[in-house]
């Protein structure tokens, strides 16, 4: 998979980044290290379709930052927190690996994926590092699911032996397509 370079798209006049989910996640989680997270988002929230998307992920307000070795958007299988198969990774910066300090948030670079708005969606990623905190949203469109392990299955289609937090969004806060 290969990035879209932004200025590439903007330069061109082609378009302009749209909101296609937006979760305002509103309180921290703390001793997130070491853990793979797997979120799937509810079709309901997911307002506009698009063949370029980027996302917004958000660090804890008070506490500290979190470090992702590895992160992948695509499509829930209807099975748990199995991808279908097209998951395709995400850069920040170029880099697979990025952190994102106390109290920020992250754009990543966009990437292409077909996002439909009738469909779900789902992510993954591995966060490493100490001490990571990150923001949660609890509200019934969303599930988390999680499992410690200081090994990355971000990119695994099939996961298996992860818990299920229903109703509650993690470090993903926005969604957006260019259109």
């Amino acid at each position: 998979m290969v990035a879209i370079p932004q200025q590439a798209l903007l330069v061109k006049g082609l378009g302009s980044w749209q909101q296609s989910m937006l979760a305002a996640l509103n309180a921290d989680a703390t001793g997130q290290s070491g853990i793979n997270l797997r979120g799937e988002v509810a079709a309901t929230q997911i307002s506009l379709s698009g063949n370029t998307v980027r996302l917004t992920l958000q660090a804890a307000a008070a506490t500290s930052g979190f470090t992702v070795d590895s992160m992948y958007f695509g499509k829930p299988s209807g099975t748990g927190p199995d991808f279908s198969g097209d998951q395709v990774q995400v850069f920040v910066g170029g880099s697979g690996s990025f952190t994102v300090g106390v109290n920020s948030s992250v754009v990543t670079d966009p990437f292409s994926y077909t996002l439909d708005e009738t469909l779900n969606a789902m992510w993954a990623g591995h966060l490493g590092g100490a001490a990571s905190s990150i923001r949660i949203l609890n509200d019934s469109n969303f599930l988390t699911y999680f499992k410690v392990s200081g090994t990355d299955e971000s990119a695994l289609t099939v996961a298996s032996g992860y818990s299920l937090i229903s109703g509650q969004a993690r470090l993903l806060s926005k969604i957006e397509v260019f259109a």
